[in-house]
């Protein structure tokens, strides 16, 4: 992904140096090594970019910003001398960027997951560090990450089995895929901290309030999605699939207590159910990918509404999970399951 930038640029009244050095700046998804999954309708999507140039006391030498159009951050002036450039892409107005004077300080801001993202306008970060040097124009290449992770899930498939307590064959018309939302989805992380363990502080859809209150289930279009029912798409006979993919996003959370949770809703037989499933950890600029969800057995009852009572419970029912091998441009992906299938 590539960006450019070209309007207010900032100087601090104090420079390291009297050398001046010119650079231009390329935003890029980076030289990954690993396998990757691509990003998918506007999930690349810039429309604002700031650049970050720190001195090696981490003070703050050059910052300019611009709305993303063309390809590269051009004419940043700045000190010579060993540089941390940082990319911030897609940062909303008054986020605290353009104020900051040092590096430490950049890294501790927070960034609120429903304020600062939609499904075309993600928050990414990147740091590099470089040798600015006053021999012609610098050309420096940052690699940017977005904040959040993406979960996927491509397919569902109804395989109800009298051993486990499930109906054998239903009409179509009883076995409907309802939706798919998340709870537990952490609000807030530090730039500097995007993909290691973070103590949040806001969640959205926060099922720590139960079971003493029930819990407002969050119906924005990053953790919410509803089944397509298209000619009848989401209403399953036995054996048959739903193939429709959904993508719903969130920010990094390795809480041990308070799990990322995907939650699948099917209607069997008039009766709500829902299919949890926990993610142990989830990290920045990973998609983790359920490529089959395969139901065998009732789930957990529920009301079917827009609340999570005290009365139904979203401990998950899987038995088992798998993280494959991590890839990281555009989204680092994760298989979750066995090779990204699942059999509840």
């Amino acid at each position: 992904m590539l960006a450019a930038l070209a309007s207010c640029n900032k100087q601090p009244a104090v420079q390291v140096t009297t050398e001046k050095a010119l650079l231009d700046v390329c935003i890029t998804a980076g030289n990954h090594t690993k396998a990757t999954t691509v990003s998918e309708g506007d999930e690349a999507a810039v429309s604002r970019i700031e650049i970050l140039v720190f001195n090696e006391s981490g003070g703050l030498d050059a910052y300019k910003s611009s709305d993303g159009s063309g390809h590269k951050v051009t004419g940043i002036s700045s000190a010579t001398g060993n540089k941390t450039i940082v990319a911030v892409v897609n940062a909303p107005d008054g986020s605290g960027v353009a104020s900051v004077t040092d590096l430490a300080t950049l890294r501790a801001l927070t960034s609120r997951f429903k304020a600062a993202n939609a499904p075309d306008h993600f928050v990414m970060y990147g740091e590099k560090p470089f040798t600015l040097t006053a021999s012609g124009t610098n050309q420096v290449s940052v690699e940017v990450d977005r904040l959040a992770a993406r979960i996927r899930i491509d397919k569902v498939t109804r395989a109800m089995r009298t051993e486990t307590g499930g109906l054998v064959s239903l009409p179509a018309e009883k076995f409907e895929i309802v939706r798919f939302f998340l709870t537990n989805v952490a609000d807030d992380v530090n730039y500097g901290a995007k993909s290691s363990a973070n103590a949040n502080a806001y969640w959205l859809t926060d099922e720590s309030a139960l079971p003493a209150a029930a819990v407002d289930i969050d119906k924005n279009a990053l953790v919410y999605s509803t089944a397509v029912t298209t000619g009848g798409a989401n209403q399953l006979a036995q054996s048959s699939s739903y193939n429709n993919i959904h993508r719903l996003y969130a920010y990094p959370n390795s809480s041990s207590t308070q799990k990322t949770k995907l939650i699948v809703e099917i209607k069997i037989n008039d009766q709500y159910y829902t299919f949890p499933i926990a993610f142990d950890s989830l990290q920045s600029n990973c998609s983790y990918e359920i490529r089959n969800l395969t139901i065998t057995r009732l789930g957990n009852t529920s009301d079917g509404d827009d609340v999570i009572d005290t009365d139904e419970s979203t401990e998950p029912i899987v038995t088992t999970e798998f993280d494959c091998e991590i890839e990281v441009l555009p989204w680092t992906l994760v298989l979750m399951g066995d090779e990204g299938n699942i059999t509840i």
